[in-house]
């Protein structure tokens, strides 16, 4: 078992000027101790995030890829339970500020359509230089259109989103 993460609470204690600190655990079966105003309400139920250098560069080379327009996208089974997806852009899409409003669009897609993605699976999405200056539907729709070219995406008629 790992070491606890801790979130920092900071309440203004009044007229005194004293800062209160108070810690909650954010481990999954602590959480039901922390205020609702301090969860994350907007997280994604069966994914997490990749974030290891070694874990990209092993979906880069025995992904498959398919790409369109404003995405690139590359797929490989990870044999566990969950789905794991990492969004990448270069500098060449933009600024700092351009590049983290890419992350946001691509992982709120994401996190919206989830239930509908097979799981089991490695997501590397990847920014193509035309994919800063189209809004959140263009991605939506980019992101959609290479699962269903990857097969990732459960193809029941009866199924709503």
């Amino acid at each position: 078992m790992g070491r606890k993460k801790f979130v920092a609470c900071f309440l203004y204690a009044g007229m005194c000027g004293k800062f209160i600190v108070r810690q909650y655990a954010t481990r999954v079966a602590d959480r039901k101790n922390i205020p609702v105003r301090l969860q994350r309400k907007m997280q994604m139920e069966f994914s997490t995030s990749l974030k290891k250098n070694e874990d990209f560069r092993y979906v880069y080379r025995n992904g498959k890829v398919k790409a369109n327009r404003y995405l690139v996208m590359y797929v490989v089974e990870n044999n566990q339970a969950i789905n794991r997806l990492g969004i990448s852009a270069s500098k060449k899409t933009g600024n700092s500020v351009v590049r983290h409003h890419f992350y946001r669009l691509v992982r709120e897609s994401y996190r919206l359509h989830e239930k509908i993605f097979n799981s089991g699976l490695d997501i590397v999405v990847v920014a193509k230089k035309s994919a800063a200056d189209v809004g959140f539907k263009e991605i939506e729709s980019a992101l959609l259109h290479l699962a269903k070219l990857h097969h990732i995406i459960m193809e029941d008629k009866n199924f709503k989103q």
